[in-house]
């Protein structure tokens, strides 16, 4: 019975890997600028550690996380899991135009 679960949870894992992926669209790029320091969890040496993210970092919101109280985000290539609260409220929306030109 336990490897049934674990199974069900690897493909239910992979259906939102998909369909993560297949919404993300590069024309559609949800960036957003740190004003402020925001903790944001990596996942390290198997625990998840707090980061902070700097103020003028960059975040490309990637998609949801499985918990729905997070998004994925990728920082500098690296990613990371954030309340998007924390990304509304710290952080400031950019269009793609204006990222371009940084």
């Amino acid at each position: 019975m336990k490897a049934a679960t674990s199974a069900s949870a690897k493909v239910s894992k992979q259906s939102m890997a998909d369909s993560v992926a297949q919404t993300a669209q590069p024309s559609k790029k949800r960036l957003y600028r740190a004003s402020y320091s925001i903790m944001v969890l990596a996942f390290r040496d198997n625990h998840h550690a707090a980061v902070t993210v700097l103020p003028g970092d960059i975040l490309e919101v990637i998609g949801p996380a499985q918990d729905d109280r997070f998004v994925i985000v990728s920082i500098k290539g690296e990613e990371f899991l954030v309340f998007e609260p924390d990304i509304r409220e710290g952080g400031e929306f950019l269009s793609a135009g204006l990222v371009e030109s940084l």
